[in-house]
């Protein structure tokens, strides 16, 4: 479990939340920053992921039959960078360049990237017709 640092603490437990608008939009926001913050005080899972274990575990679990998004027809992932945007390479030549800020990317996380990307492609070939829009 996470401690969050700061005046709004008391206020937000998890960066990342789902919402539900009706039957039929729903809202997952992933936090790919915070949960690595130094703003969080006992760190127990600090391997270089975007996505903690608990996120994806929350992640599957809404997505799951019974979740709070599997009735859904559409699915908005908001993420704070890209999803889909450079090739690794591309990030590599860029990050070469003294762009540091290209290791935020999710081309550096190539495993988890597709692994959340199978995921939701698998999420929409439910029997329900489904799809998904991916925010950043």
């Amino acid at each position: 479990q996470y401690e969050l640092m700061g005046p709004w603490s008391a206020r937000l437990k998890q960066a990342y939340h789902d919402h539900t608008y009706g039957d039929h939009i729903g809202f997952f926001f992933l936090d790919v920053r915070l949960q690595r913050s130094l703003l969080r005080s006992g760190i127990s899972d600090t391997n270089e992921t975007k996505l903690q274990a608990k996120q994806w575990r929350d992640l599957r679990a809404a997505l799951a039959e019974g979740g709070s998004l599997a009735k859904v027809s559409v699915l908005v992932v908001v993420s704070p960078i890209p999803l889909v945007y450079t090739s690794r390479a591309m990030n590599e030549f860029l990050g070469s360049g003294g762009h540091d800020d290209t290791r935020a990317a999710w081309a550096e996380s190539d495993e988890e990237q597709s692994s959340l990307l199978e995921l939701l492609i698998s999420w929409t070939r439910a029997p329900l017709r489904r799809a998904v829009v991916l925010v950043s």
